[in-house]
């Protein structure tokens, strides 16, 4: 089996595909299957550690277009190649949008290749409220028929599935959700020595957001709120970390700091490899005010870390509330200064509990390894090689 992996980017600033893409690929490759990930170069210079780490083959051509658009005649080229060189091959487009899947579908009927879409949070209302009209027109243009004549359309929740339904398509879905690479959290970090790591004080807890600097990830709204709550805790600091992707929203981040004297909000940048580990291990309460997530890997990275999460209805962390080990909240600022309240008011033993129990779920049911069985088993059912999966859906 070979598995073309088809995305339009996947440098480190990229976000979440930029890690769910290589570790799923790092654990299909564990169990035999050759994999490899094509993108378009948009940048100089680009680097993905984890692909460098798992020594995964990394096709990343010329654009030749815009950055927004990312067309590049070398990477239809490249993927025809490859298409030529291989047997039992699988496309997988890992978003939506792209010159890159409309490529993979015209390749897919070209060749008669089975060809599998992952939605990746694209399909949101949120999501398509941005850049709405240029959405709508492309909806028309060729997402729909890309939905449409896919041999199946991956989602990594239920709600996902449901907006793809939503929309009139009536292909096959695959429910599988992303995972966390448990090798990464295997062993406990003293709290201390984690804040020594980063340069913090090691007598202050930590609030942690860790995600793309975006207005998505609501950023601004946990500053707000905890510009109301920052001198009732100083034994708290808030520290945030995550490539800038929008710098007019970062500019505001700033700008809120400033106006509301937060010496106890602190970016530590981009942090990668121990760093980020780091992080995790320095906190002891994660904060997500997301507009939108399809999974959330920061989210399960922290419960995998033992830490409490607070997240909102965006994401979809409802076993946070189900097994009361963190809050999951509408997304308004009133409610996260609620649920601010809450955390900050628990006892350190509480505290750890609740992360003993995020832990716990993620350990039983997220490793990398059990969704990279269940993608493999998908292909194996677009291939004809075994019965419909149970967790594929066909209406």
């Amino acid at each position: 089996m070979k598995v073309i992996h088809i995305i339009e980017n996947i440098d480190e600033s990229y976000g979440g595909p930029a890690k769910s893409v290589p570790f799923l690929c790092k654990y299909m490759q564990q169990k035999g299957v050759d994999v490899s990930i094509n993108s378009v170069k948009i940048k100089e210079y680009e680097n993905n550690v984890i692909i460098n780490d798992n020594q995964i083959t990394w096709n990343n051509y010329k654009n030749n277009f815009s950055d927004f658009f990312k067309y590049s005649i070398s990477f239809r080229k490249g993927l025809e190649n490859q298409i030529k060189e291989f047997s039992n091959i699988i496309l997988h487009t890992q978003n939506q949008w792209t010159y890159q899947s409309y490529c993979a579908l015209k390749l897919s009927k070209k060749y008669n290749i089975p060809l599998i879409c992952s939605v990746r949070g694209s399909m949101s209302p949120w999501a398509l409220s941005q850049y709405k009209y240029l959405k709508i027109m492309f909806w028309y243009m060729f997402q729909k028929r890309i939905f449409q004549k896919a041999d199946c359309i991956h989602c990594t929740t239920a709600q996902e599935a449901q907006f793809i339904r939503d929309r009139g398509i009536n292909t096959p879905i695959a429910v599988i959700s992303n995972g966390v690479d448990l090798e990464e959290f295997n062993g406990v970090i003293d709290k201390q020595v984690a804040r020594k790591g980063l340069n913090l004080d090691v007598e202050k807890k930590n609030i942690l957001f860790l995600s793309r600097i975006h207005k998505s990830k609501g950023l601004d709204i946990l500053i707000r709120a905890w510009s109301k709550l920052h001198e009732r805790y100083p034994d708290w600091n808030i520290i945030f970390a995550g490539p800038i992707e929008d710098s007019n929203y970062y500019e505001g981040i700033k700008t809120l700091i400033t106006r509301y004297n937060l010496k106890s909000v602190k970016y530590l940048g981009i942090l990668k490899g121990r760093e980020r580990i780091f992080a995790y291990n320095a906190s002891s309460l994660f904060v997500s005010p997301t507009w939108s997530e399809n999974f959330g890997i920061s989210i399960a990275e922290a419960m995998a870390s033992g830490i409490p999460v607070i997240t909102t209805k965006n994401a979809p962390w409802e076993i946070l509330e189900k097994e009361s080990c963190g809050w999951w909240i509408n997304l308004h600022e009133e409610k996260l200064l609620k649920a601010l309240e809450e955390a900050l008011s628990c006892d350190d033993l509480l505290l750890e509990k609740m992360g003993d129990k995020c832990r716990n779920i993620i350990y039983k049911d997220y490793s990398w390894e059990q969704q990279a069985e269940k993608m493999i088993e998908v292909y194996k059912w677009l291939l004809g090689e075994v019965v419909k999966p149970s967790f594929v859906y066909t209406s």
